[in-house]
């Protein structure tokens, strides 16, 4: 989530997915990155980005479970985690020193 909406600055942490901008396009379109065992089996994962009043990436929201009930309902992890992650980022202020106050 951090990669695809430019919050990582480049060299300061690799991730095997980098190498793969066309992912991130994907990412930043849906509004999500969904992963369905991508990293652990049995364990899926939706994820939101969190923006401060500049429009900058400065946090994700997660939410994960087993994937056998998270495939049931993930419809609606998505339209959740989106709404919450909105809900959110209007609540965000940054301080000059760039920390989340």
């Amino acid at each position: 989530m951090m990669l695809a909406f430019g919050m990582v600055r480049r060299g300061v942490w690799e991730h095997p997915g980098a190498a793969r901008p066309g992912r991130f396009s994907a990412i930043r379109l849906a509004g999500v990155a969904i992963s369905l065992e991508r990293h652990i089996r049995n364990v899926s994962a939706v994820a939101a980005p969190v923006f401060d009043a500049d429009g900058s990436c400065v946090a994700a929201l997660t939410v994960a479970g087993p994937t056998e009930r998270f495939r049931a309902a993930l419809e609606s992890f998505v339209v959740t985690i989106k709404d919450v992650a909105v809900r959110a980022s209007g609540a965000i202020q940054i301080g000059s020193d760039r920390r989340i106050v």
